[in-house]
């Protein structure tokens, strides 16, 4: 059914690709009325709008705004149909529109003159131009605070990446940054002058950014639905968005649009071209080096704005809220298919000639040059290949109904990253695996752990199982077995091995010993770890799985036998542990066991200065102590009230109907509630000073007092309201209104208040936040005023009758 709003949309779009098609520039010099257009067009607010009408706001205007729909969600919605259809017109890389805004982006020539002098505070003014639109730094850079204190005359291409971001070396703006009003949020701002190719770039990022980060529960995670009413609460959502169009969570019209434009703009020559020069001042930069530098390194940083990045490796950890994985993850398939792109025909990725050598200041820590990332784009992307793959692996478990799809791609990744060349059918050679030797180990490392922790073995389907035995037949193959042999035998020396393998890392694994730290595979620590995957996996066999699936898996475990050739000697130890683990589990009494969690060098060094970092130790199996003595969601004041309020039996009355109605609602509204790993749902913590259960070192802020268990925002988010509103976290002390604003009581100054997103003007508690809902009270009934009235009203009734009589 074509919604009037698909035909407003579409004639809007056509109408632009006519125009568009019709000044057909660079093939036809503009027309005097064309430059009039494009003065108007691009000078004032008409590229900025139809940017937004494309892909929406950029910035959070508030929650009515983030719900409206651009094109790019109806091209979502229905990516074959006729919205789409015409949206490729005009967007499409080979479009008119497209190849206009390349032609009117050609980089300047005094680019690299101004970003060795004069990015800031230049001394002469500079060419205003209507082409370029000012983007606020701020969202591409939140540190941009920091770059604004380097001095003006300063050289941004030797400062260190982690002073100056390299993507700012990329021609896709026009030095010097500027302050002044930006016409999209109408606010002083500071500012790139950017290219109209450079923000239209740009706003695709965002628009893909902000979507996964607004639904991003849903994105990450099938929700199971346990009974009948959150299955007809989900036939009501379907049905509302069937008639209603709503937002979509899925996205396959823009990633097969990111994918188009990688195949169009991402090449082998791209590398070749940037390191030509001696430095990459001396470059010359065309419009498609521009873009295609800008789609390997735009995603990256954008995905990575809110997250802060350690100094070294073994200090990674995983993320902290879905809304950050969600990110992260949705980047994955981009950068897959971008290695493909720029290895096209090519026999090495991304060292392994002159041309694709690691320089040596580039590949180890931030404090290396910024050009070092363009001048080694390949090595760059690797790199950003293995963060990414680091950090979904790490944080998967965040998520406990996570989609399998993101498996998929994960491991999809991780086999491009070591045999980038399977689909040519060519051998992986010794040299090869030397040169990626990151991608063998440290990585199956972090596989092994995420098929542990994570929900992989409830979730998997015959296209994960399918992509994971590739890995590790990859894992499987002689040329890696003999390295991975060698690092086995070498262990009581393996400095010097070390220092051969390490000099084509990209990424810093030096630990606070200064010295290298390298995985074996062979060895006791990581077979063991192996064998608690493989039992794991060898326990979904005996599932309800496809016979395809089941193939597909046991050919998995046997490469895995030949990868880890002593996992035979820890089996049968998991095995019977995984047995026993039933028993364990239905037996009501269990022993008390504390878990201490290590304090990072930043907490020890916090700690014995006296700061208190909120870092507890958790003891499972112990009975919380709830506020006051109550149960979570078991404050009624009501109940406490006196006979100059209410009569007290119709008090009870009123309570039960109260207590009806609340359970008719949290059953209707049961899938916004978060529920325990077994079904119970949970109430928010008034107490701030718990931890996680399952990652100790975030606060927890919901509990379940029937398993005795609490989890913190990493686990199952932040609450929601019926209408879509998120509530955030904040401590009683710092608000002046302690009283919560729907049931009025007294929040102490030592629990927690929470407020909505977008507005901080009301503040609840947390029973009243734990709930979607707000539900009706029938106090009403009890009341003496209820009564009197009643009274008074009958008694008018009978006079009036009798005097009418």
């Amino acid at each position: 059914m074509m919604d009037f709003r698909d035909v407003t949309a579409e004639n809007q779009i056509k109408g632009f690709s006519a125009y568009f098609d019709s000044i057909n520039y660079p093939a036809q010099p503009l027309s005097a009325e064309s430059k009039v257009f494009f003065n108007t067009f691009f000078g004032g607010e008409g590229f900025i709008t139809l940017c937004d009408l494309l892909f929406g706001p950029y910035y959070d205007k508030g929650a009515s705004d983030a719900r409206e729909l651009c094109w790019m969600d109806y091209a979502n919605l229905a990516p074959t149909q006729s919205v789409a259809t015409a949206l490729s017109g005009l967007i499409h890389p080979n479009s008119a529109f497209i190849s206009t805004l390349e032609a009117l982006s050609t980089p300047s020539a005094t680019f690299s003159a101004r970003i060795k002098k004069g990015w800031k505070n230049a001394a002469e003014a500079r060419l205003e131009s209507f082409l370029y639109t000012d983007l606020p730094l701020s969202s591409v850079y939140p540190q941009s605070y920091q770059l604004m204190t380097e001095p003006g005359d300063s050289n941004l291409y030797v400062l260190p990446r982690s002073r100056v971001p390299p993507i700012l070396l990329v021609p896709f703006w026009e030095p010097p940054v500027v302050t002044r009003k930006e016409l999209s949020q109408q606010q002083i701002l500071t500012s790139l002058p950017c290219s109209p190719i450079g923000y239209f770039v740009f706003r695709l990022f965002f628009f893909g950014m902000k979507r996964v980060k607004q639904y991003s529960g849903d994105y990450l995670a099938q929700r199971r639905r346990r009974n009948f009413f959150s299955c007809m609460w989900h036939l009501k959502e379907v049905a509302y968005a069937s008639l209603f169009k709503t937002v979509p969570i899925d996205m396959p019209y823009y990633t097969q649009l990111l994918q188009t434009y990688t195949q169009i703009y991402v090449s082998p020559s791209l590398p070749r071209h940037l390191s030509s020069k001696a430095t990459i001042g001396d470059v010359t930069w065309t419009t498609c080096d521009t873009v295609a530098a800008l789609l390997i390194m735009a995603p990256s940083l954008l995905a990575h704005r809110q997250m802060k990045q350690p100094l070294d490796e073994n200090t990674r950890f995983g993320c902290t809220n879905p809304e950050s994985l969600a990110q992260i993850t949705s980047i994955v398939p981009l950068h897959t298919s971008m290695v493909y792109a720029l290895l096209q025909n090519r026999s090495d990725f991304p060292v392994q000639d002159s041309q694709f050598s690691v320089p040596p200041d580039f590949p180890l820590d931030a404090s290396s040059k910024a050009q070092s990332d363009l001048e080694s784009i390949g090595s760059t992307l690797y790199r950003n290949c293995l963060i990414l793959l680091r950090e979904c692996l790490l944080s998967l478990d965040l998520e406990p109904y996570c989609k399998s799809s993101h498996f998929t791609y994960c491991f999809e990744l991780w086999a491009v990253l070591m045999h980038p060349f399977d689909k040519q059918q060519r051998p992986m050679a010794s040299q090869h695996v030397l040169h990626h030797f990151e991608a063998f180990s440290f990585i199956t490392v972090d596989v092994l752990n995420m098929l542990v922790k994570s929900s992989f073995c409830r979730s998997m389907n015959e296209e994960s199982v399918k992509v994971l035995k590739k890995c590790f037949f990859l894992l499987s193959q002689d040329s890696v077995g003999s390295l991975l042999g060698d690092i086995h035998t070498s262990q009581t020396s393996p400095r010097s091995i070390a220092d051969v393998v390490s000099r084509y890392f990209v990424l810093n694994w030096t630990g606070n010993d200064g010295n290298i730290q390298l995985p074996d595979l062979h060895g006791d620590t990581t077979c063991d770890l192996a064998a608690r995957a493989y039992v794991l996996l060898e326990r979904a066999l005996s599932g309800d799985l496809s016979d395809q699936l089941k193939s597909d898996l046991r050919e998995a475990l046997s490469f895995m036998e030949k990868v880890f050739p002593n996992i035979s000697t820890h089996l049968d130890a998991w095995r019977s542990a995984e047995r026993s683990s039933f028993v364990a589990s239905s037996s009501t009494s269990s022993r008390h066991v504390t878990i201490a969690d290590r304090l990072s060098d930043s907490d020890r060094s916090l700690f014995f200065k006296g700061t208190k970092t909120h870092r507890k130790i958790f003891a499972k199996n112990i009975r919380l102590p709830t506020r006051n003595g109550r149960i979570p969601g078991g404050h009624h004041p009501a109940l406490q009230t006196s006979l100059r309020n209410e009569i007290p039996l119709l008090l009870g009355v009123s309570r039960f109907l109260d207590a009806v109605t609340v359970k008719a609602l949290a059953v209707y509204y049961s899938s916004l509630i978060p529920k325990c790993d077994n079904g119970h749902n949970l109430w928010l913590l008034y107490s701030k000073n718990y931890s996680c259960c399952n990652h100790p070192r975030e606060t927890a802020i919901w509990e379940c007092s029937l398993c005795e268990t609490v989890y913190g925002s990493c686990c199952m988010g932040f609450p929601f309201r019926a209408d879509g509103v998120r509530y955030l976290v904040c401590e009683a002390s710092i608000s002046d209104d302690k009283q919560c604003g729907l049931c009025g009581q007294v929040v102490p100054n030592d629990c927690s208040l929470f407020y909505p997103e977008h507005s901080r003007g009301i503040y609840v508690c947390p029973d009243c936040a734990s709930q979607p809902f707000k539900a009706p009270s029938t106090r009403w009934i009890a009341s003496y005023t209820t009564w009197a009235t009643l009274v008074v009203a009958v008694m008018l009734y009978f006079v009036i009758v009798f005097l009418s009589n």
